[in-house]
């Protein structure tokens, strides 16, 4: 049993290293500054002021809570030239996997570049 629960944990754990980075009229690529496994790393950064966050809810695979427009996250930050990056998240995997794929849950996050 102890076996199970820990192929199990290990399995969620590295379901939530997805990672999705998509750039936007910047000339940084795609993890260009890390961030393949993890994501990139929003260490030294101000929150609402280099990047922002945003979570989102899905029942069923429908979208019932989402906050996060990515134009106006960009728009909030004053960045003209982002990264968006898309990502799962370790609770979201939790609740995927504990009610069989009802609930899942994704965040995203901008960050802002300086070209």
């Amino acid at each position: 049993m102890k076996k199970v629960l820990f192929g199990l944990g290990v399995f969620v754990l590295l379901q939530s290293c997805m990672v999705e980075q998509f750039s936007v009229n910047t000339k940084t690529e795609s993890f260009q500054n890390g961030g393949r496994v993890f994501g990139e790393t929003t260490k030294g950064l101000k929150k609402n002021q280099d990047y922002t966050r945003s979570t989102s809810l899905f029942v069923i695979g429908i979208n019932v809570l989402s906050d996060y427009e990515i134009n106006e996250m960009a728009k909030k930050i004053g960045a003209e030239h982002y990264t968006i990056e898309s990502k799962r998240y370790l609770i979201g995997n939790f609740c995927k996997y504990f009610t069989g794929g009802l609930i899942d849950g994704r965040r995203v996050t901008v960050f802002k570049r300086a070209e």
